[in-house]
């Protein structure tokens, strides 16, 4: 196997030297400037010159130094602001959070609270129970407690919370019970107006925050603003809780027969507890 061999061309010899001589004379050059204007006073003037010329560029990088580096910090401090403006609003969340949980739980406690008074005031004993579910349509008006007769809640029973009669329970399993409504238009409460002590019937509507006093009588005196208790008869509920006030008197000169209008005292809409009594009645 032969190796050929390329012979380098002059030329390229005399541009290498050439390279390394000019490398040499600035080198020499330098270090002679460098001695002179060290051990004399005669480049002074031209060191002078050179300043003036060369100091406005210095002028101009410090410029641009102190420009870029301004940059950077406000872009730090507008990311700075930035995440504490995020960490700012989750904590405001959490807070909110939190005060929403301490009003439920003021909100329940007071509940309790009026709920404990209700059973002093009915001198009855009973049971706690919390409202599962509502179904108020105008065909029926129930609630479904998380509670049955396991905790002793039977049908026949009285439900009131602590601002009036709630309804009766007309079924109970082991861990649940349904309660219908005193608005429900299957259902007629025994009560008596207590300004004048007449009794009547107030019968549910299609409507949850509605009872009527339907059928009474032109010389029976019923007036808007008038109180109207549970009167005790039957036996289901206690007499004397409060049920609701009227709210108006409708009178058909058609008909010998007055309407009174009622609005519940309890807001059967919202209920999350109510107090089931323990006495059992014989059914609805």
């Amino acid at each position: 196997m032969s190796v050929m061999y390329y012979p380098r061309n002059k030329n390229q010899y005399q541009f290498g030297w050439m390279k390394r001589l000019q490398l040499v004379f600035w080198l020499i050059l330098a270090l002679s400037v460098m001695f002179v204007d060290k051990h004399t006073q005669t480049l002074k003037p031209v060191r002078g010159i050179l300043l003036q010329i060369l100091t406005p560029f210095g002028w101009g990088q410090n410029t641009v130094n102190d420009l870029t580096q301004s940059i950077l910090l406000r872009s730090r401090s507008t990311q700075s602001l930035l995440d504490e403006n995020a960490w700012l609003k989750e904590e405001a969340v959490e807070t909110e959070a939190s005060l929403q949980e301490m009003d439920a739980l003021e909100e329940e406690n007071a509940k309790l609270r009026a709920l404990l008074k209700a059973k002093k005031r009915v001198k009855q004993e009973g049971h706690l129970a919390f409202v599962k579910q509502n179904t108020l349509v105008s065909f029926s008006h129930q609630i479904l407690l998380k509670e049955g007769s396991a905790e002793g809640i039977m049908p026949g029973q009285a439900v009131i919370d602590d601002l009036g009669v709630v309804g009766l329970v007309v079924s109970a399993t082991k861990n649940e019970s349904t309660v219908l409504l005193i608005t429900d238009p299957n259902h007629g409460l025994p009560v008596k107006n207590a300004r004048t002590n007449v009794r009547m019937i107030a019968r549910g509507t299609d409507r949850f925050d509605r009872l009527l006093l339907s059928h009474l009588a032109e010389t029976i005196d019923v007036q808007p603003g008038d109180t109207i208790l549970s009167s005790g008869v039957g036996g289901h509920f206690p007499e004397g809780y409060p049920v609701g006030s009227v709210i108006s008197v409708k009178h058909n000169i058609a008909d010998p027969f007055i309407t009174a209008v009622v609005e519940p005292f309890s807001h059967l809409a919202d209920l999350t507890m109510v107090f089931v009594l323990e006495d059992e009645g014989d059914g609805i």
